[in-house]
């Protein structure tokens, strides 16, 4: 079936179930603490984040900004900072505490507690763009492995989000911008006595700011909750997400800006691919009491897709035609399935009259099973498929114990102890055209991490709190990566926190916090240069503070400003002695983020956001012949948003993002004096029309 088949097929049963519902209630979801809805970690989730640093993002900071993915909306927290790749079927690279998720795999990625992070790439990509925005309620942006309710691959943080579940909702949202960029969402909910619907859609197309850059992408999403009884519900949530798009960019690395931004090789048009993915997720809660619960879910995952990429060969700038038959790139195709199941108990109790306790207890399992292979493709046959150098099929397993309690030990001082056992196993098999590892059979390692969590959060006033914390984590290599199958001497490459903080409310028109932190890496996997072999004996150290100012002078005014500094630096590298001391690249120094917003009930409103990223290093490298020590350009991002409320339905936005038109050149020049580009957008303009019936 087609790309477009398929989309026909999927707005026609958006369509008919949203034809079921004609009538319209004004009336939002909203998230609460209390245990009266379906969550598959914990009820009480939100009171482990008191103790830390982490933010706490709700449907209206989410549905209301333009973005080009879903990971944008991170950057709302101190101490965020984000990457664009350039390439529209490829999420950029969030980075959190100088920590990288998206491709770098240390951010997990959750959609009402189920992992969205792919344990089939090789760094644990996740791919958040298969979410609808509408359908989000809220996000919890956890900085660091501090939350016992998380495991693989969360050791910079965890962003948790949570789907509305109820309520009589019917919203829709029209945007149009720059590059003919479409974005149409949907959400129909109802409250049909004891059962509950919830249908959200969401039609996406952008022609790209580069040649050859066009992107479609189609998610769908229906969720059924049913009251068993008073004490007994369970929900059904079916998703469905389709995206194809163009990749011109990839063709070219060290180029010129126009050929960077342009085909590169010629090929550029031959660049993309394109991605399905359906998840089936089963929840059941059961509710002893108002104070205890029993949870379980299940789901499964499949997801296919395709990616093609033509470059240039090595050696350009070519001052001879290239030769027919020169290898430029490869095509490459992948086919993931996925289940998981959990169960969990949570209860709150009153112990001695007065001192609150609450705990969590539960355990997750999760099987991957991933099929993948690569055809080297050459000029000037296209897509042709020539050798075929990658066949493999990996599976992982990977079996979780956790629990947390939360203990309130006096008036003004509150425990939280939490506790992981992770156990992770898997296997290898690789074809006979395999190059790198032909007829492989292999097992990996059993892999056995224990995670100690620790908070303490002291309130001596009533609108003051402080806290601390401390969290171990961990990461391994994904299954896309042969070595930890046939590396048995390999562990996990562990993560540690130290944070210290405040949050006060000394009036009730202002609010501030700060935070300061120590993030240490142990066991990271490097090639002896001796025996050419991998093994865990690296380490990183990143230390830095953050601080937050909100304040609302007038109603319906809201001022916040907030600062990172970050300073993260190698401690031991076994392969490159040279980089000890010096500072990882990448990372920027200074993130600064001031916004303005005012946003009353109905008439005029505004905001003004702008957000600087300062002192990135991009090369620290003494041994470098050329440019060994080298800064990227400073970068600052200046959105704009004007807004005409109609009423309490509807909503008219102008947005105008990146309004500077700030494009740096986030690359080391080579010898040529060539830059790898940033590929960042430039300025775009966007209409939105917000409906809420």
């Amino acid at each position: 079936m087609s790309f477009q088949s398929r989309n026909l097929h999927m707005c026609f049963v958006i369509v008919a179930l949203a034809a079921v519902f004609p009538e319209a209630v004004v009336q939002a979801q909203t998230g609460s603490s209390d245990m009266d809805t379906i969550e598959v970690r914990s009820s009480f989730r939100r009171e482990e984040l008191q103790s830390t640093s982490a933010v706490v993002l709700e449907n209206r900071n989410i549905v209301e900004r333009v973005y080009h993915t879903m990971q944008h909306i991170l950057m709302q927290s101190p101490g965020v900072s984000f990457s664009e790749y350039g390439q529209q079927g490829t999420v950029g690279s969030i980075m959190i505490r100088g920590f990288s998720g998206g491709h770098g795999g240390d951010v997990g990625f959750y959609y009402d507690g189920i992992p969205l992070n792919d344990g089939g790439h090789a760094d644990n990509y996740a791919d958040p763009t298969v979410l609808i925005p509408i359908e989000i309620e809220s996000v919890e942006i956890i900085k660091g492995p501090v939350s016992a309710l998380y495991g693989r691959g969360n050791g910079a943080g965890t962003a948790a989000f949570q789907g509305i579940k109820r309520g009589d909702i019917t919203r829709f949202l029209l945007r149009y911008g720059s590059f003919s960029s479409m974005d149409a969402q949907g959400i129909v909910a109802r409250d049909d006595g004891q059962l509950h619907h919830v249908y959200a859609f969401q039609a996406y197309h952008d022609d790209g700011w580069q040649n050859n850059t066009k992107i479609d992408r189609f998610n769908v999403s229906g969720r059924w909750t049913y009251d068993v009884s008073p004490e007994f519900e369970v929900s059904l949530n079916l998703r469905a997400s389709s995206g194809k798009w163009d990749e011109g960019n990839r063709s070219a690395s060290w180029l010129d800006p126009k050929l960077a931004w342009d085909d590169g090789s010629g090929e550029g048009n031959l660049n993309g691919g394109h991605r399905d993915r359906y998840d089936a997720r089963l929840f059941a809660n059961y509710f002893l009491d108002r104070n205890s619960q029993v949870s379980f879910y299940f789901f499964a995952t499949k997801l296919e897709n395709n990616m093609a990429y033509f470059g240039w060969p090595a050696g350009w700038p070519y001052v001879t035609p290239i030769a027919d038959g020169t290898l430029t790139g490869n095509d490459q195709t992948g086919k993931r399935t996925a289940y998981g199941t959990g169960l969990s108990y949570s209860q709150r109790s009153t112990v001695l009259g007065w001192h609150d306790l609450s705990f969590t207890i539960g355990t997750d399992y999760l099987r991957e099973d991933q099929k993948r292979d690569q055809w080297r493709t050459r000029y000037p046959y296209g897509n042709r498929h020539f050798e075929h150098y990658t066949d493999t099929r990996s599976k992982l397993d990977t079996w979780s114990l956790f629990g947390e309690v939360n203990y309130r030990m006096t008036e003004s001082l509150k425990t939280r102890l939490g506790w992981r056992y992770d156990r992770i196993w898997g296997t290898v098999e690789t074809g006979p055209e395999h190059a790198a590892a032909p007829n492989l059979r292999a097992s990996g390692k059993t892999l056995e991490i224990f995670s100690p969590k620790v908070g303490l959060l002291f309130e001596p006033f009533e609108k003051v709190s402080f806290y601390a914390n401390y969290g171990k984590g961990f990461n391994i290599p994904g299954l896309g990566n042969i070595q930890y199958f046939t590396q048995n001497q390999l562990k996990p490459t562990i993560r540690e926190q130290y944070e210290v903080g405040f949050r006060a409310v000394p009036l009730d028109w202002l609010e501030l916090g700060s935070a300061v932190y120590l993030a240490e890496t142990s066991d990271d996997i490097q090639t002896n240069p001796d025996t050419n072999d991998p093994e865990n004996a690296g380490s990183t150290r990143r230390k830095g503070f953050e601080t937050y100012v909100r304040m609302t002078p007038e109603k319906h005014l809201t001022m916040y400003a907030d600062y990172a500094y970050q300073d993260a630096r190698t401690v031991v590298n076994i392969a490159s002695r040279h980089l000890e001391g010096r500072r990882l690249t990448s990372v920027p120094r200074h993130i600064f983020n001031a916004e303005v917003d005012y946003s009353p009930p109905d008439g005029f409103g505004a905001r003004a956001r702008f957000n600087w990223n300062a002192d990135m290093m991009l090369r620290d490298d003494p041994t470098a012949a050329v440019n060994p020590v080298y800064r990227g350009e400073n970068y600052g991002r200046l959105d704009l948003q004007a807004s005409y409320r109609f009423s309490e339905k509807y909503k008219l936005s102008l947005d105008v993002l990146n309004a500077t038109n700030d494009r740096p050149r986030q690359g080391v020049p080579n010898a040529q004096g060539h830059f790898l580009y940033w590929a960042v957008p430039p300025t775009t303009v966007h209409l939105t029309m917000q409906m809420d019936f």
